[in-house]
């Protein structure tokens, strides 16, 4: 018993790194979506000025790719749905973490069979069913806003 409190210990001190490390990197994404909302007239002036359609060299194979239409509201359209989904998965992931440290907070004080360990689980798979539903929006943002698809 001993050795599970010694990892439970170990593993609230990875959950609270891991906490501090998303809430970081969706700052950065979603400060970095802010930022493209705000430049984005100037970066689809630059994208639509360029002469040279992209090109994809491997060996002797050589793809000459349609560059996407960008335009300013499709460009802003696409950087807000963007940021949404990324709060969104912000959102999920902090309250998986709050979920994971309440379970490893009756395991440390030695109670893995508490009363309340039944409604934790099942919250960890409605977690797992919004992980799924709110991932593959990501890159479909990108194929709808880009490519229209």
């Amino acid at each position: 018993m001993e050795k599970i409190i010694r990892i439970t210990r170990w593993l609230d001190k990875a959950l609270s790194i891991l906490q501090v490390f998303f809430i970081v990197a969706m700052a950065i994404v979603i400060c970095g979506s802010l930022a493209g909302i705000i430049g984005a007239k100037s970066f689809a002036e630059a994208a639509s000025q360029s002469t040279n359609p992209p090109t994809l060299n491997v060996g002797v194979l050589k793809l000459w790719m349609q560059p996407p239409v960008l335009n300013v509201e499709d460009m802003r359209a696409f950087l807000i749905t963007f940021a949404i989904a990324i709060a969104a998965i912000l959102v999920v992931s902090l309250f998986a973490i709050r979920l994971f440290k309440r379970i490893l907070g009756d395991m440390k004080e030695g109670l893995p069979f508490s009363p309340k360990m039944p409604d934790r689980i099942r919250q960890i798979a409605y977690l797992t069913f919004a992980y799924a539903v709110i991932t593959p929006v990501i890159p479909s943002i990108f194929s709808y806003y880009m490519f229209k698809l």
